[in-house]
């Protein structure tokens, strides 16, 4: 399915999704710092901001993989092979 393709509710879904992700991301973080004996504070601040990195990170993979020309000018998402 090409990018243009997707209806709204699916992007808003794909989002959510991503979302979900970067939270369990930065509970693992602060878990591992927390295990390693570290303030609870200092744990809880670097998964959040760990959190949000990762959350970015991965909407701008997500963007850049559907909307950036792979070759020959054409979307990925749009190859046939």
């Amino acid at each position: 399915m090409r990018a243009e393709d997707r209806s709204w509710g699916v992007k808003l879904l794909m989002v959510i999704v991503l979302a979900a992700v970067a939270w369990l991301g930065g509970g693992a973080v602060r878990a591992g710092l927390l295990f390693l004996g570290n303030d609870a504070d200092f744990a809880s601040d670097v998964g959040a901001m760990s959190a949000v990195a990762l959350f970015l990170l991965l909407v701008l993979g997500y963007w850049l993989y559907d909307y950036v020309p792979w070759s020959q000018g054409e979307p990925r998402s749009g190859r046939t092979r």
